[in-house]
């Protein structure tokens, strides 16, 4: 993911095919090497990669969509390339030339062959001269049609000198010492503002702390009965990462969250003292799928099953994605992108 953000598309399809040569049957494999190919340009080929993934995951949203996008990109570039085809215009030298003069047939010798002067050329403006892909200047010299002549005074704007080469600007000291000063204020602290290197900040300690942060506490209290919650007690099994990218002077803002949640239920039974507990496993979450609202994580009760009343509130409200402690949990994870796009990067 990390470089398919980056455009380093060959790279990001060697790490798919990898990723499904060491686990056949892992959908984001097929999701990672179709993305890197749709980078690539090669549409049919990440439209079968795709489809392969939906065989293994036919309810994976996200494999769907990406297979229907291909295919209207493989249908387009197609269009475009015969359009292409189809138009392509004959170099120059291979178009409509002005026919040569024809040689008079001569009656006796010897008598002289005459022949027909050639006819005068017309003026470039002319129409028939316009499609021939030439025009002849004013001094008589032949250029493209589409040449253009520059003025005296577009020639001194430009900078040429009286000698008709393009001089050098000179910078004052004054000149020079402000570009500097202007530079190195837009360059700060990092020198990747002020030319072409690159930084990768790696964010991966923050992004965990800051999860912990955003998400211990978050609670969602049920319409149906007064009193009863779901609130999320711990994170665990922190494996993600966060990384600022930055190239000529252009941030790129790249993270990939993989975490549990541990989270309790309580006053969802008729006494008000039975405890529902239960963990959302959230796996590959990106920039997108947060601003998106497609996060969706997998559910399970890790205490004992709740039954009756309090299994049906359990599944209303805590295992349906985007709604109940899962739209709560949403909401968190949209304060967490948005802290980390403002994340100082002078520091």
């Amino acid at each position: 993911m990390m470089r398919a953000k980056m455009s380093q598309f060959e790279n990001a399809l060697a790490d798919g095919e990898k990723a499904i040569e060491i686990d056949p049957t892992w959908a984001k494999g097929y999701f990672r090497a179709g993305k890197a190919l749709q980078g690539l340009e090669r549409y049919p080929e990440a439209y079968k990669i795709f489809e392969k993934g939906v065989k293994i995951d036919p309810e994976n949203k996200e494999l769907r969509k990406e297979m229907a996008s291909s295919m209207k990109a493989a249908d387009k570039k197609a269009t475009d390339d015969a359009k292409a085809e189809k138009f392509e215009i004959a170099p120059l030298d291979k178009q409509y030339k002005p026919p040569t003069a024809a040689p008079v047939e001569a009656k006796d010798a010897p008598t002289k062959v005459t022949t027909k002067p050639a006819a005068a050329a017309k003026p470039s403006g002319d129409a028939d001269a316009d499609l021939r892909g030439y025009k002849i200047l004013a001094d008589g010299r032949k250029t493209s049609f589409f040449h253009h002549e520059m003025t005296e005074e577009e020639r001194r704007l430009m900078g040429y000198g009286a000698d008709g080469n393009l001089a050098p600007k000179a910078l004052s000291k004054e000149e020079a010492a402000k570009m500097e000063k202007d530079l190195g204020a837009k360059a700060g602290a990092n020198p990747v503002w002020a030319g072409n290197t690159w930084v990768d900040k790696k964010l991966d300690k923050w992004a965990g702390d800051k999860l912990s942060e955003l998400l211990v506490g978050v609670s969602f209290q049920l319409p149906e009965k007064e009193g009863a919650t779901l609130t999320v007690k711990a994170v665990k099994d922190w494996t993600g990462s966060a990384s600022i990218y930055i190239k000529a002077g252009k941030a790129r803002y790249l993270f990939d969250l993989n975490f549990k949640l541990d989270y309790v239920g309580e006053g969802l039974d008729l006494s008000g003292l039975c405890k529902v507990e239960g963990e959302l496993k959230y796996e590959d979450i990106l920039p997108d799928d947060v601003d998106e609202d497609e996060v969706a994580p997998s559910h399970k009760f890790t205490g004992d099953k709740p039954v009756g009343e309090t299994l049906a509130l359990a599944n209303k409200h805590a295992t349906k994605q985007m709604v109940g402690l899962q739209g709560a949990v949403l909401a968190a994870l949209k304060t967490f992108s948005k802290e980390f796009h403002a994340y100082p990067l002078q520091m």
